[in-house]
Protein backbone atom coordinates (compact mmCIF):
# COMPACT_ATOMS: atom_id res chain seq x y z
CA UNK A 1 0.00 0.00 0.00
CA UNK A 2 1.56 3.16 -0.94
CA UNK A 3 2.42 5.45 1.82
CA UNK A 4 1.40 9.17 1.52
CA UNK A 5 4.76 11.19 2.95
CA UNK A 6 6.43 14.43 2.38
CA UNK A 7 10.44 14.00 1.80
CA UNK A 8 12.57 16.44 1.80
CA UNK A 9 16.17 14.72 0.53
CA UNK A 10 19.51 15.65 1.69
CA UNK A 11 21.12 17.20 -0.94
CA UNK A 12 23.50 19.41 0.92
CA UNK A 13 22.84 23.52 -0.03
CA UNK A 14 20.06 22.18 -2.40
CA UNK A 15 16.30 21.29 -2.74
CA UNK A 16 14.54 18.25 -3.88
CA UNK A 17 11.31 17.84 -2.17
CA UNK A 18 8.78 14.85 -2.88
CA UNK A 19 4.88 15.23 -2.26
CA UNK A 20 3.38 11.70 -2.40
CA UNK A 21 -0.14 11.50 -1.42
CA UNK A 22 -3.62 9.66 -2.76
CA UNK A 23 -1.45 8.15 -5.65
CA UNK A 24 -0.32 11.66 -6.68
CA UNK A 25 3.60 13.17 -6.88
CA UNK A 26 5.03 16.77 -6.78
CA UNK A 27 8.57 17.33 -7.25
CA UNK A 28 9.96 20.64 -6.35
CA UNK A 29 13.54 21.22 -7.76
CA UNK A 30 16.14 18.55 -8.05
CA UNK A 31 19.45 18.68 -7.09
CA UNK A 32 21.09 15.33 -8.47
CA UNK A 33 24.66 15.27 -8.24
CA UNK A 34 26.86 13.12 -9.96
CA UNK A 35 28.63 10.13 -8.14
CA UNK A 36 25.99 10.13 -5.11
CA UNK A 37 26.00 6.52 -3.78
CA UNK A 38 28.96 5.34 -6.22
CA UNK A 39 31.38 4.74 -3.35
CA UNK A 40 30.12 2.74 -0.56
CA UNK A 41 32.02 5.16 1.65
CA UNK A 42 30.85 8.22 0.19
CA UNK A 43 28.21 9.85 2.45
CA UNK A 44 26.67 11.77 -0.75
CA UNK A 45 23.22 10.36 -0.86
CA UNK A 46 21.45 8.76 -3.77
CA UNK A 47 18.47 10.55 -4.12
CA UNK A 48 17.70 8.98 -7.69
CA UNK A 49 16.54 4.90 -6.76
CA UNK A 50 14.56 7.14 -4.16
CA UNK A 51 12.68 8.91 -6.96
CA UNK A 52 12.02 5.97 -9.50
CA UNK A 53 10.85 3.87 -6.74
CA UNK A 54 8.38 7.18 -5.93
CA UNK A 55 7.66 7.77 -9.89
CA UNK A 56 6.93 4.13 -10.85
CA UNK A 57 4.03 3.62 -13.28
CA UNK A 58 1.06 1.67 -12.87
CA UNK A 59 -0.74 2.49 -16.29
CA UNK A 60 1.41 0.72 -18.50
CA UNK A 61 1.94 3.65 -21.02
CA UNK A 62 5.41 5.29 -19.51
CA UNK A 63 7.58 3.05 -17.10
CA UNK A 64 8.17 5.88 -14.93
CA UNK A 65 6.04 9.63 -14.65
CA UNK A 66 5.72 12.18 -11.54
CA UNK A 67 2.59 14.18 -11.96
CA UNK A 68 4.03 17.59 -11.58
CA UNK A 69 7.62 19.51 -11.30
CA UNK A 70 7.48 22.66 -9.92
CA UNK A 71 10.99 24.76 -10.55
CA UNK A 72 11.17 27.32 -8.02
CA UNK A 73 13.73 28.93 -9.98
CA UNK A 74 16.95 28.01 -12.35
CA UNK A 75 19.95 28.01 -10.27
CA UNK A 76 21.70 24.90 -10.43
CA UNK A 77 21.47 23.29 -7.57
CA UNK A 78 17.67 23.31 -7.88
CA UNK A 79 17.61 21.87 -11.46
CA UNK A 80 20.72 19.77 -11.42
CA UNK A 81 20.64 16.04 -12.88
CA UNK A 82 17.38 17.33 -14.96
CA UNK A 83 18.55 16.21 -18.93
CA UNK A 84 19.73 12.81 -16.90
CA UNK A 85 16.67 12.15 -15.01
CA UNK A 86 13.99 13.29 -17.23
CA UNK A 87 12.32 12.53 -20.47
CA UNK A 88 13.11 15.56 -22.64
CA UNK A 89 10.69 16.11 -25.70
CA UNK A 90 7.31 15.04 -26.83
CA UNK A 91 5.62 12.52 -24.58
CA UNK A 92 5.17 9.97 -28.03
CA UNK A 93 9.08 9.58 -28.29
CA UNK A 94 9.46 8.63 -24.51
CA UNK A 95 12.54 7.31 -23.87
CA UNK A 96 12.35 3.84 -21.34
CA UNK A 97 14.13 4.24 -18.03
CA UNK A 98 13.28 8.18 -18.01
CA UNK A 99 10.82 9.63 -16.53
CA UNK A 100 7.95 11.67 -17.83
CA UNK A 101 6.77 14.94 -16.03
CA UNK A 102 3.43 14.94 -16.62
CA UNK A 103 2.97 18.94 -16.17
CA UNK A 104 5.58 21.69 -15.14
CA UNK A 105 5.18 24.43 -12.81
CA UNK A 106 7.37 27.89 -13.87
CA UNK A 107 8.21 31.83 -13.02
CA UNK A 108 7.48 33.87 -15.83
CA UNK A 109 11.29 34.49 -15.67
CA UNK A 110 12.33 30.79 -16.27
CA UNK A 111 10.09 31.30 -19.82
CA UNK A 112 12.04 34.02 -20.82
CA UNK A 113 15.70 33.49 -18.88
CA UNK A 114 18.70 36.38 -19.45
CA UNK A 115 21.29 33.10 -19.50
CA UNK A 116 22.29 29.19 -19.30
CA UNK A 117 24.79 27.21 -17.93
CA UNK A 118 25.54 23.79 -18.84
CA UNK A 119 23.09 22.36 -16.57
CA UNK A 120 19.85 24.74 -17.14
CA UNK A 121 20.05 24.83 -21.03
CA UNK A 122 17.87 21.63 -21.19
CA UNK A 123 15.60 22.69 -19.01
CA UNK A 124 14.78 25.85 -20.62
CA UNK A 125 14.81 23.65 -24.48
CA UNK A 126 11.85 21.52 -23.23
CA UNK A 127 10.12 24.34 -21.51
CA UNK A 128 10.07 26.31 -24.56
CA UNK A 129 9.03 23.11 -26.66
CA UNK A 130 6.08 23.17 -23.89
CA UNK A 131 5.29 26.67 -24.29
CA UNK A 132 4.98 26.53 -27.99
CA UNK A 133 2.42 24.17 -27.82
CA UNK A 134 0.12 26.19 -25.96
CA UNK A 135 -2.98 27.43 -27.35
CA UNK A 136 -2.75 23.55 -29.74
CA UNK A 137 -4.51 20.39 -28.17
CA UNK A 138 -1.20 18.64 -27.40
CA UNK A 139 -0.77 20.97 -24.74
CA UNK A 140 -3.44 19.33 -22.61
CA UNK A 141 -1.45 15.99 -22.97
CA UNK A 142 0.64 14.66 -20.64
CA UNK A 143 4.29 15.29 -20.95
CA UNK A 144 3.08 18.76 -22.48
CA UNK A 145 1.31 20.73 -20.07
CA UNK A 146 3.05 23.77 -18.78
CA UNK A 147 1.88 26.60 -16.03
CA UNK A 148 3.86 30.42 -15.94
CA UNK A 149 2.71 31.41 -12.40
CA UNK A 150 3.02 34.65 -10.89
CA UNK A 151 0.93 35.91 -8.40
CA UNK A 152 -0.64 38.48 -10.94
CA UNK A 153 -1.67 35.40 -12.65
CA UNK A 154 -2.85 33.06 -10.27
CA UNK A 155 -3.76 33.07 -6.90
CA UNK A 156 -4.55 29.83 -5.31
CA UNK A 157 -6.69 26.40 -6.48
CA UNK A 158 -6.50 22.93 -6.15
CA UNK A 159 -4.23 20.00 -7.81
CA UNK A 160 -6.13 17.42 -6.69
CA UNK A 161 -9.54 17.50 -4.49
CA UNK A 162 -6.95 16.93 -1.12
CA UNK A 163 -4.15 19.03 -2.50
CA UNK A 164 -4.75 22.87 -2.56
CA UNK A 165 -2.06 26.10 -2.79
CA UNK A 166 -1.69 29.33 -2.56
CA UNK A 167 0.69 30.84 -4.66
CA UNK A 168 2.99 33.86 -2.67
CA UNK A 169 5.67 35.06 -5.06
CA UNK A 170 6.68 35.88 -7.65
CA UNK A 171 5.03 39.38 -8.77
CA UNK A 172 5.50 39.57 -12.95
CA UNK A 173 7.81 42.44 -11.53
CA UNK A 174 9.81 40.34 -9.24
CA UNK A 175 9.84 37.89 -11.90
CA UNK A 176 11.33 40.63 -14.46
CA UNK A 177 14.70 40.28 -13.70
CA UNK A 178 17.03 42.95 -15.94
CA UNK A 179 20.00 41.38 -17.68
CA UNK A 180 23.64 42.12 -16.39
CA UNK A 181 25.92 44.38 -18.73
CA UNK A 182 28.52 41.88 -17.16
CA UNK A 183 28.02 38.44 -19.19
CA UNK A 184 30.14 36.99 -16.60
CA UNK A 185 28.37 38.17 -13.82
CA UNK A 186 24.52 37.74 -14.76
CA UNK A 187 21.83 39.00 -12.13
CA UNK A 188 20.87 36.07 -9.58
CA UNK A 189 17.47 34.64 -10.07
CA UNK A 190 16.48 34.19 -6.98
CA UNK A 191 13.76 37.10 -6.86
CA UNK A 192 11.43 34.86 -8.98
CA UNK A 193 11.58 32.16 -7.29
CA UNK A 194 8.07 30.04 -6.89
CA UNK A 195 6.76 30.90 -3.29
CA UNK A 196 3.89 28.33 -2.49
CA UNK A 197 2.03 27.15 0.24
CA UNK A 198 0.26 23.24 0.18
CA UNK A 199 -2.71 22.33 2.27
CA UNK A 200 -2.52 18.74 2.62
CA UNK A 201 -5.91 17.67 3.60
CA UNK A 202 -5.88 14.22 5.17
CA UNK A 203 -9.90 14.18 5.50
CA UNK A 204 -9.23 14.11 9.87
CA UNK A 205 -7.01 17.40 9.21
CA UNK A 206 -5.38 19.66 6.77
CA UNK A 207 -1.68 20.23 7.12
CA UNK A 208 0.31 23.31 5.26
CA UNK A 209 3.74 23.70 4.27
CA UNK A 210 5.95 26.08 2.39
CA UNK A 211 8.47 25.80 0.12
CA UNK A 212 9.98 28.84 -1.63
CA UNK A 213 13.25 28.43 -3.33
CA UNK A 214 15.63 31.26 -2.80
CA UNK A 215 13.24 34.01 -1.97
CA UNK A 216 14.78 37.07 -0.82
CA UNK A 217 14.13 38.88 1.75
CA UNK A 218 12.56 41.56 -0.37
CA UNK A 219 10.08 38.86 -1.42
CA UNK A 220 9.25 38.46 2.25
CA UNK A 221 8.45 41.75 2.98
CA UNK A 222 6.41 42.06 0.00
CA UNK A 223 4.62 38.93 1.10
CA UNK A 224 3.79 39.93 4.87
CA UNK A 225 1.83 42.92 3.28
CA UNK A 226 0.03 41.31 0.70
CA UNK A 227 -1.11 38.00 2.62
CA UNK A 228 -3.15 37.09 5.88
CA UNK A 229 -1.64 35.42 8.96
CA UNK A 230 -3.43 32.46 7.73
CA UNK A 231 -2.33 32.13 4.35
CA UNK A 232 1.19 31.90 5.62
CA UNK A 233 0.45 29.50 8.21
CA UNK A 234 2.38 26.21 8.16
CA UNK A 235 3.21 22.86 10.16
CA UNK A 236 6.15 22.98 8.11
CA UNK A 237 8.77 25.18 6.62
CA UNK A 238 11.50 24.95 4.27
CA UNK A 239 13.99 27.23 5.20
CA UNK A 240 14.02 29.50 2.35
CA UNK A 241 17.62 29.75 0.67
CA UNK A 242 19.27 26.73 2.68
CA UNK A 243 18.64 28.71 5.74
CA UNK A 244 20.64 31.68 4.06
CA UNK A 245 20.13 34.79 6.92
CA UNK A 246 19.29 36.86 3.65
CA UNK A 247 15.61 35.77 3.07
CA UNK A 248 15.50 37.79 6.38
CA UNK A 249 17.52 40.41 6.20
CA UNK A 250 20.12 42.75 4.06
CA UNK A 251 23.29 43.84 4.86
CA UNK A 252 24.01 47.57 4.39
CA UNK A 253 26.84 48.49 2.05
CA UNK A 254 28.48 51.02 3.15
CA UNK A 255 29.17 50.12 6.69
CA UNK A 256 29.00 46.51 5.92
CA UNK A 257 26.40 45.79 8.84
CA UNK A 258 23.43 43.16 8.43
CA UNK A 259 20.16 43.75 10.07
CA UNK A 260 17.03 41.07 10.45
CA UNK A 261 13.90 43.03 8.65
CA UNK A 262 10.92 42.49 10.97
CA UNK A 263 8.76 42.13 8.38
CA UNK A 264 10.11 39.52 6.47
CA UNK A 265 10.65 37.60 9.62
CA UNK A 266 7.49 37.58 10.61
CA UNK A 267 6.01 36.29 7.10
CA UNK A 268 7.63 33.24 8.33
CA UNK A 269 6.91 33.05 11.27
CA UNK A 270 2.97 31.73 11.15
CA UNK A 271 3.39 28.16 12.37
CA UNK A 272 0.59 26.16 12.94
CA UNK A 273 0.70 23.92 16.51
CA UNK A 274 4.69 23.26 17.11
CA UNK A 275 5.13 23.14 14.01
CA UNK A 276 8.73 22.11 12.43
CA UNK A 277 11.37 24.01 10.26
CA UNK A 278 13.80 21.71 7.40
CA UNK A 279 16.98 23.03 6.29
CA UNK A 280 17.57 21.93 2.52
CA UNK A 281 21.66 22.71 3.06
CA UNK A 282 24.90 21.21 4.48
CA UNK A 283 25.75 21.32 8.20
CA UNK A 284 25.04 23.93 9.80
CA UNK A 285 28.38 25.21 12.19
CA UNK A 286 28.91 28.70 13.96
CA UNK A 287 30.93 30.55 10.78
CA UNK A 288 30.69 32.50 8.85
CA UNK A 289 29.72 30.59 6.23
CA UNK A 290 26.03 31.79 4.14
CA UNK A 291 23.89 29.91 3.17
CA UNK A 292 23.74 28.36 5.61
CA UNK A 293 23.67 30.62 8.46
CA UNK A 294 24.03 29.94 12.14
CA UNK A 295 22.31 33.28 12.65
CA UNK A 296 19.38 32.24 10.68
CA UNK A 297 19.13 28.92 12.27
CA UNK A 298 19.04 31.08 15.79
CA UNK A 299 16.16 33.25 14.31
CA UNK A 300 14.18 29.70 13.45
CA UNK A 301 14.80 28.13 16.48
CA UNK A 302 13.08 31.44 17.82
CA UNK A 303 9.70 31.15 16.00
CA UNK A 304 9.67 27.42 16.89
CA UNK A 305 10.32 27.90 20.83
CA UNK A 306 12.39 27.75 23.23
CA UNK A 307 14.50 25.07 24.41
CA UNK A 308 14.93 21.31 23.31
CA UNK A 309 11.71 21.16 21.86
CA UNK A 310 12.49 23.92 19.62
CA UNK A 311 15.90 21.86 18.71
CA UNK A 312 14.19 18.47 17.74
CA UNK A 313 12.10 20.07 15.93
CA UNK A 314 14.63 22.14 13.07
CA UNK A 315 15.35 19.50 10.51
CA UNK A 316 18.47 18.98 8.35
CA UNK A 317 18.70 16.16 5.83
CA UNK A 318 22.79 16.21 5.57
CA UNK A 319 22.75 15.14 8.94
CA UNK A 320 19.45 13.70 10.06
CA UNK A 321 20.83 10.62 10.89
CA UNK A 322 23.36 10.72 13.97
CA UNK A 323 24.70 13.55 11.89
CA UNK A 324 25.38 11.81 8.26
CA UNK A 325 22.63 12.32 5.46
CA UNK A 326 19.03 11.10 5.32
CA UNK A 327 15.91 11.81 4.05
CA UNK A 328 13.56 13.49 6.31
CA UNK A 329 10.39 12.10 6.08
CA UNK A 330 6.63 13.27 7.45
CA UNK A 331 4.28 10.61 6.82
CA UNK A 332 0.38 11.42 6.90
CA UNK A 333 -0.97 8.32 8.46
CA UNK A 334 -4.96 8.26 9.77
CA UNK A 335 -4.90 12.13 10.10
CA UNK A 336 -2.25 12.68 12.03
CA UNK A 337 1.60 13.60 11.04
CA UNK A 338 4.44 11.27 11.90
CA UNK A 339 8.03 12.48 11.62
CA UNK A 340 9.70 9.31 10.89
CA UNK A 341 13.04 8.63 12.72
CA UNK A 342 16.30 7.20 10.72
CA UNK A 343 17.94 4.08 12.14
CA UNK A 344 20.26 1.21 10.46
CA UNK A 345 17.61 0.25 8.13
CA UNK A 346 18.76 0.94 4.10
CA UNK A 347 17.82 3.95 2.07
CA UNK A 348 15.02 2.06 0.58
CA UNK A 349 13.79 1.12 3.85
CA UNK A 350 13.92 4.68 4.78
CA UNK A 351 12.51 6.15 1.42
CA UNK A 352 9.27 3.93 1.30
CA UNK A 353 8.99 4.53 5.46
CA UNK A 354 9.27 1.08 5.98
CA UNK A 355 10.47 2.01 9.84
CA UNK A 356 9.00 -0.06 12.92
CA UNK A 357 9.63 2.92 15.18
CA UNK A 358 8.26 6.45 14.52
CA UNK A 359 8.13 10.11 16.51
CA UNK A 360 4.27 11.03 15.79
CA UNK A 361 3.20 14.12 16.68
CA UNK A 362 -0.17 14.04 17.13
CA UNK A 363 -3.15 12.68 19.78
CA UNK A 364 -2.18 8.91 19.89
CA UNK A 365 -1.68 7.54 23.39
CA UNK A 366 2.15 7.43 24.06
CA UNK A 367 3.53 9.82 21.63
CA UNK A 368 4.37 13.55 21.18
CA UNK A 369 1.52 15.49 20.48
CA UNK A 370 1.97 18.68 17.99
Amino acid sequence: MPVNKLTFFPVANGDTTLLEFDGTTILTDINLRNGAGDDENDECYDIASDLLDAFEANDGQFEFSLDLFVLTHPDEDHLRGFEDFFHLGAPNRYKPQSVLIAEIWISPYCAAPNYDTKESAPVFCEINRRLGLLGRAEAALDGNRIKVMSTDRYDAGKFRPSISWILLSPTDHEADIPKSEDPEQPHSSNPSSLVIRWSINTGQKSYAYILGGDATCANWERVSAAYTEDQLSWHILLSPHHCSRYTMGTKDLETDNFSFSEHAVTALSHKLDSGFVVSSSKKIVNNDDDPPSYDAKAKYLGILGKGKLSEQRFLNPETHNSGKPSPVIFVFDSGLLNLDTPRKFSQKAIATGALSDSTTYGLRSGKTEL
